[in-house]
């Protein structure tokens, strides 16, 4: 990834609000729509690829399904509820970077825009993985664009530059930690079908960077190209991104440590069913799965990761049956348990909202009442 040195690196325009174009180009994710999309032809299709896939591994992998219940009767509920802790703690260690990128890209330095606390960053982070979980194409990213400008000001261009810069930071550390926990793992010598998701991480960091070294050497000649319409859009954006990227030894830090926590879990649930992978076989598996949520063709990768899963700890020498143990238990936490915390922190975030604007309007008609 370029690193810009202070005097190259592109602006946020200084132009003053009343100068610049409406957010006429917000994505509509209000909650109307996200219920209006859950029901739409592309969903329900991804979640029926979803239960295809499934329903296909099931029966031709034979997994023995009595083994599997019998596992997962017997899992260690205390080491369960830790990765839960470990796994939720990751959201808000995302929230945190998510904040440090909005400073460092401008938010809260003008009367503009308000830099938003960690605790409101964790809350939107929640519900945009809840909107991932149910509608397919990460929409939760463009959610949390969406929240932070009716919140707190932030411009759309300026939430999607930093969201950019944290997927290109997530995306890069994990190709290298996948590659390296699946040497460890496999004892220099990974599989063919991990070998292909290796490669396939391999070919999207490149792809990444050489969009980024375009988007950089040549700017000008880009924004040239834009319709004037979108084009204060787009160099917001593309100042956004890269001043949040400016300094890349914090967000890769962050990557690092979010990406062991998650392998971090995926050990303690192989734990709590007696099923010792070790960690960088925990690792592995957590960034495999990581790495094919990315793919847009069902919500959170559901269908694709638990096979997955399932595969690598086989093909590592586990039994079908504890391997069905381990992705059930950790997909329990990954995904389903995801839909039910996401959809309380909406419920709150929701009352909050409602009593804050009761608020302002009780505080408006008594400064109106004096006045008067």
């Amino acid at each position: 990834m370029p690193e810009l040195d202070s005097t190259e690196q592109p602006r946020l325009p200084d132009v003053p609000a009343g100068h610049l174009p409406p957010d006429d180009d917000r994505p509509d994710v209000e909650g109307n729509t996200v219920r209006n999309q859950l029901f739409r032809p592309r969903t329900v299709l991804s979640f029926g690829v979803a239960i295809a896939i499934l329903a296909i591994f099931v029966t031709r992998a034979d997994l023995d399904l009595d083994e599997i219940w019998t596992n997962i009767k017997g899992a260690n509920l205390l080491l369960l509820a830790a990765a839960f802790a470990i796994y939720f703690f990751t959201l808000a260690l995302r929230a945190m970077r998510w904040r440090w990128m909005l400073a460092e890209s401008g938010v809260g330095s003008t009367q503009d825009a308000a830099l938003p606390g960690t605790a409101y960053l964790t809350g939107v982070y929640t519900i945009s993985w809840l909107i991932n979980c149910v509608v397919p194409a990460k929409l939760g990213d463009a959610y949390r664009a969406y929240r932070v400008k009716r919140d707190d000001g932030i411009r759309y261009s300026i939430g999607f530059g930093t969201i950019i810069g944290e997927r290109v930071f997530d995306l890069a550390v994990l190709v290298v930690l996948l590659a390296t926990s699946g040497l460890l793992a496999f004892h220099g010598s990974m599989p063919g079908q991990s070998t292909s998701a290796l490669i396939l991480g391999v070919l999207m960091v490149v792809a990444v960077a050489a969009g980024l070294l375009g988007m950089h050497f040549f700017r000008d000649r880009i924004e040239s190209l834009v319709p004037a319409r979108f084009r204060l859009h787009y160099t917001s954006f593309q100042a956004a991104l890269f001043q949040a990227m400016s300094r890349p030894l914090v967000p890769a830090t962050y990557a690092v440590v979010i990406w062991l926590c998650e392998g971090l879990r995926v050990y303690l649930v192989a734990e709590s069913l007696d099923a010792h992978i070790g960690l960088s076989m925990a690792i592995f598996v957590a960034l495999l799965s990581a790495l094919l949520t990315t793919m847009p063709f069902t919500p959170a990768g559901l269908g694709v990761v638990e096979v997955a899963i399932v595969t690598a700890l086989t093909v590592a020498g586990y039994s079908k049956g504890m391997a069905g143990s381990v992705a059930i238990l950790d997909r329990l936490i990954t995904y389903w348990s995801v839909i039910l915390v996401g959809a309380i922190v909406a419920v709150v975030m929701m009352k909050l909202n409602t009593a804050e604007s009761h608020a302002a309007a009780s505080l408006e008609d008594r400064l109106q009442s004096t006045s008067s």
